[in-house]
């Protein structure tokens, strides 16, 4: 989290009136695992949302996860911004491929 951000609690992300649309319409629809989600304020993005999202992939027949995080961010609730990074590291017998 950037300096001029700040964690919300549970209930004021409830109250957040971007809250459902992001959840529902975005969050959800991209597989984010919702018990992950993460709100912070700032000044400078607004409204900031992180999830996770986890897919599953076969790995020379074993499976692995691949991590990743989703960054949602809005002033507005009209225009959003999506942003997703990689959070893992790949299997040894992939990264060689």
């Amino acid at each position: 989290m950037a300096s001029d951000e700040h964690a919300l609690e549970r209930g004021e992300v409830d109250e957040l009136p971007c809250t459902s649309h992001v959840r529902a319409h975005i969050a959800a629809r991209l597989g984010a695992a919702m018990s992950s989600e993460n709100v912070s304020r700032s000044d400078t993005f607004g409204n900031i949302y992180r999830y996770e999202l986890i897919q599953h992939i076969q790995d020379d027949d074993k499976p692995v996860d691949v991590r990743s995080t989703l960054v949602i961010y809005t002033r507005d609730c009209k225009t959003f911004v999506m942003i997703t990074y990689p959070t893992f590291k790949l299997p040894m017998s992939m990264e060689s491929k």
